[in-house]
């Protein structure tokens, strides 16, 4: 829960030399001039002047995107994946295989060495950046040529496709000689460059996996840098891909207990088209990464091996997706003929996917339910609530019931882009409770309750071992109690606050959820162009006039740019 920060387009070292940039607002409006990070760092603020001399100071928070008016290369790939000469991460320590995309459209496939600065820190959206000044191609014949930043589109490292999730293999927990080994797996398969398959035991070398250590300059990753297929050992440049034979789908999905928040990636009915004309029907899936997509599984039963199908043989995928399937995992895949024709709603799944459907409130209780029974329009019955998969929200009969924890809790209104429902959990909590909690969270409050009652129990004839054992830990202890009897208990029935207005806020834009607090509501006030225009009274009297009037105001904004989550 809690509002995210604008999408950060450019790395932050770039923002050394220069400072034409732009900024986007949640309402989508766009400004553009001289912008300032020097507040980022320490408080996730830009400052940024538009081309008419107007002085705008927003939280990231408040933004949709951020970042200079310039063109930068695009790494694609996670720093995680270069091995890096220091840990400064301003170059790998050689060229490593890779590609990069010019902008003039070529395309080059080798080994890369990049230099430049990173900004993977833990700043509000720093993570994962890097500003590349110079890139170094090697070709097969040894060839090297080097390009600016100037010349480079995007660039990145190629690693061997996996073909079995990381979990299926056992990383033994020594490292010998600087190496890190699985245990030795029948089954294994390795896919060379130039199409040749070695099967047998399988064995994962990882040379680099040390704790990070700044003075030894050692980086810590989880990299592959070697694997041993029966009596060979291959180097990783000339591997495709790799990793076990005789999966299913149980084992994929550790007994359907493992799913993706990208449905595409779990199994569905469907079926595979290859383009030499042959047809696999049964359940679905592509994989190993979203978006990134080696290929297909596929298999006729959840507990039949899966056949593996890279995606340049593919001619057509079929997948009959629905949120939850009822499964039956002994049984092939059926196609569904019936169509539900009764339809009263629809829900959002996590990842703003939308099913149109029967949706049903179970044990409702007019602010919350318990529940939802779903059909979808191909009759696939689900549930949500409780211990089932999660959701975003749902809206039936035109009112809205947002997921909160293990509850479905009823907006107080049905509006759109944001709208607001009860806390179900609030703190009916006095002053007095409150500030008790806060003291008795802090250490200073259980080391003097551990050592008042250490001392309580030597005055009365206890032995010192004795008396430190019944004094340690007491304090924290007694905090526990504390609270639990001080502040609202989550995981039971939803209650309304005994004190005014709890709400929390939801964006069905995107999926965001946040306290109705007055720093979130001004968050959300400043991502709207028109709050700018006021003068610091105005925006005074509008912060304090009352969740149900800041909701019209941010809608108003918000709407002539919502496209719906």
């Amino acid at each position: 829960q809690g509002l995210r920060e604008g999408k950060q387009t450019t790395p932050l070292p770039y923002f050394d030399n220069s400072s034409d940039g732009y900024v986007v607002l949640r309402d989508g409006s766009r400004m553009e001039g001289t912008i300032s990070i020097k507040n980022y760092e320490k408080e996730g603020g830009i400052s940024l002047t538009d081309r008419s001399g107007q002085k705008y100071k927003v939280d990231v928070r408040s933004l949709s995107s951020w970042g200079l008016n310039m063109v930068t290369p695009v790494c694609v790939s996670p720093l995680s994946w270069f091995e890096w000469s220091s840990v400064r991460q301003k170059e790998n320590k050689e060229a490593e295989r890779g590609f990069v995309v010019l902008r003039n459209g070529e395309v080059k496939d080798g080994k890369i060495k990049i230099e430049g600065e990173s900004s993977d820190e833990s700043l509000p959206g720093a993570n994962d950046f890097f500003a590349l000044e110079k890139l170094t191609f090697v070709d097969k014949s040894g060839a090297k040529t080097v390009y600016t930043k100037e010349q480079v589109k995007e660039y990145g490292r190629i690693l061997p496709w996996t073909l079995a999730p990381a979990e299926l293999f056992a990383w033994q927990a020594s490292v010998t000689m600087g190496k890190r080994r699985t245990k030795a797996q029948d089954g294994g398969l390795v896919i060379m460059n130039d199409g040749r398959k070695l099967e047998g035991k399988i064995q994962l070398v990882s040379i680099n996996t040390m704790n990070a250590d700044e003075k030894a300059n050692k980086i810590k990753t989880d990299m592959v840098d070697e694997i041993r297929i029966g009596d060979n050992k291959v180097d990783m440049d000339d591997v495709f891909a790799y990793g076990l034979s005789n999966l299913t789908i149980n084992m994929l999905t550790n007994n359907q207990d493992k799913s993706y928040s990208v449905e595409e990636m779990n199994f569905h009915p469907g079926s595979v088209t290859t383009k030499d004309g042959k047809k696999y029907e049964g359940f679905v899936a592509f994989f190993p990464n979203p978006g990134s997509y080696y290929g297909v599984y596929v298999a006729s039963k959840f507990d039949s091996p899966v056949t593996i199908i890279n995606m340049k043989e593919i001619d057509k995928v079929e997948q009959n997706i629905s949120l939850i399937e009822e499964f039956d995992p002994t049984a092939p895949a059926e196609k569904t003929t019936s169509t539900n024709s009764n339809i009263n709603g629809y829900i959002v799944a996590l990842d703003g996917t939308k099913f149109e459907g029967t949706v049903t409130l179970t044990g409702d209780k007019e602010f919350w339910c318990a529940g939802i029974d779903f059909v979808d329009k191909n009759n696939q019955a689900s549930k949500f609530g409780g211990e089932n998969k999660r959701i975003s929200y749902c809206v039936v009969n035109g009112n809205l019931y947002i997921q909160h924890e293990t509850v479905f809790m009823k907006a107080e209104k049905m509006s759109s882009p944001l709208a607001v429902y009860n806390n179900p959990y609030p703190e009916n909590s006095s002053f007095l409770s409150k500030t008790l909690v806060e003291l008795a969270n802090s250490s200073e409050f259980q080391n003097l309750v551990n050592s008042a009652t250490m001392r309580v129990a030597l005055g009365a004839g206890m032995n010192l071992s004795d008396a430190y054992n019944t004094g340690k830990g007491t304090g924290q202890r007694l905090a526990t109690i504390i609270n639990k009897f001080g502040k609202g208990k989550p995981g039971g029935e939803p209650y309304r606050s005994k004190k005014g207005n709890d709400f929390f806020i939801i964006d069905t834009r995107t999926g965001e959820i946040a306290k109705a607090s007055d720093n979130n509501w001004e968050i959300l006030l400043e991502g709207c162009k028109s709050y700018h225009g006021l003068d610091k009274q105005q925006q005074k009297e509008l912060l304090n006039s009352g969740a149900e009037k800041i909701l019209e105001y941010i809608n108003a904004a918000y709407s002539k740019n919502a496209k719906g989550f």
